[in-house]
């Protein structure tokens, strides 16, 4: 939760001086600081790309049981069983 509000951050801000940069009311510092803030970005992005891919490889090494839901109980199974007919 606390990355996701730092990159809303960094795009907030990254926003913020591409339109002051268009508006003309850029500074002496607002192209490093749009260099900064990609770069922030990209490294956040690159981070959660890592963490995603990581999390991928641990669920198909995972043996195929553990993918399976567990046994439906007696109840779910009837409900599951019941079939409607449509006049």
């Amino acid at each position: 939760m606390q990355a996701t509000r730092h990159l809303d951050s960094l795009f907030r801000d990254l926003g913020s001086a591409i339109y002051d940069q268009h508006a003309g009311r850029a500074t002496s510092d607002t192209t490093t600081s749009i260099e900064r803030l990609y770069g922030e970005i990209e490294a956040h992005e690159g981070g959660a790309r890592a963490d995603a891919a990581s999390s991928w490889r641990e669920r198909v090494a995972r043996p195929a049981a553990l993918h399976r839901p567990p046994h439906p109980t007696p109840a779910a199974e009837a409900h599951r069983q019941v079939t409607f007919k449509l006049d």
